[in-house]
Order: structure tokens, then C-alpha cells, then sequence
């Protein structure tokens, strides 16, 4: 789902008169229509759905059924889901370049002294060869 979508049920929900709808509340909506897609008989995505449809008509939510909601993963948007893969792909690059001047995986307060020894803001600032370099490492 992206967050077009999302402002899109939104919309819709706003127009047939449910104001209080929000974001969550269509991120939710959206997630429990693509689990169905893949899983019919996904019980909690089904009770959610039938929820948040029941909402939807009447501006009001179902004071009971909400666990099954809370039961799914968290409502995350293709855009959330590409920030996530990016910022987990940066790390691992960090962590692949740090080794590259024998700092170990975790080894926090030697990639800080290394980095503030030649004044590095990120190991991703600087290239393979200028770390390799700086170390003084022979290839």
C-alpha cells in the first residue's frame, strides 16, 4: 500500500460522513484487504475488515472486535517499508567498510575514535581505497 492509497480511503471514509478516520485507521483498512488477498481465512484480518467497514457506515467504532486489529503486523506503507531497506542496507555498507580497517561488527567506540581521529562524519562519506589508507592497512 502507499501512502496515496491510504489518504485515498481516507477521503472516502470522509465522505460518507466518518471524520474521526485516519491514516492508521486506512493503513489498516488497506493491510487487511492485501493479507485477505493472500490468506482468505485469515481470521483477524477478516474481523478487522468487517470493523472497519462497520466504522466506515457509521462514523462510529465497534466497542468490541478491536483485538483482532492489534493482532496483525504493523500498517507499514511501500514508501515506510523502502525507507526501512534503505536504512538497513546503509547500515550493513557501514559495517562492511568499518571492517575493511579491522573494526569488528558492534564495536561502536572504535568506529567513533576512527572516525573522529580523521574527522569522518560516516564511513559511507568515504570511499573503500581513503578508508584502506587512512588505516594505513596494507591490501
Amino acid at each position: 500500500m502507499t501512502n496515496a492509497q491510504i489518504q485515498n480511503v481516507v477521503a472516502m471514509a470522509h465522505a460518507r460522513g466518518c471524520n474521526t478516520f485516519d491514516s492508521y485507521d486506512g493503513a489498516v483498512y488497506l493491510q487487511c484487504q492485501e493479507i485477505l488477498q493472500r490468506e482468505p481465512d485469515n481470521a483477524d484480518a477478516r474481523e478487522a475488515l468487517e470493523n472497519y467497514i462497520a466504522y466506515i457506515a457509521t462514523g462510529e467504532r465497534p466497542s468490541t472486535g478491536r483485538f483482532a486489529e492489534f493482532a496483525l503486523p504493523l500498517p507499514l506503507t511501500d514508501e515506510e517499508i523502502a525507507a526501512e531497506e534503505r536504512s538497513r542496507a546503509d547500515y550493513i555498507e557501514a559495517y562492511r567498510k568499518a571492517a575493511l580497517v579491522g573494526i569488528t561488527k558492534g564495536d561502536y567506540a572504535a568506529a567513533k575514535r576512527f572516525q573522529d581521529k580523521h574527522g569522518i562524519r560516516s564511513f559511507l562519506d568515504v570511499s573503500d581505497a581513503e578508508l584502506i589508507r587512512l588505516a594505513d592497512v596494507p591490501l
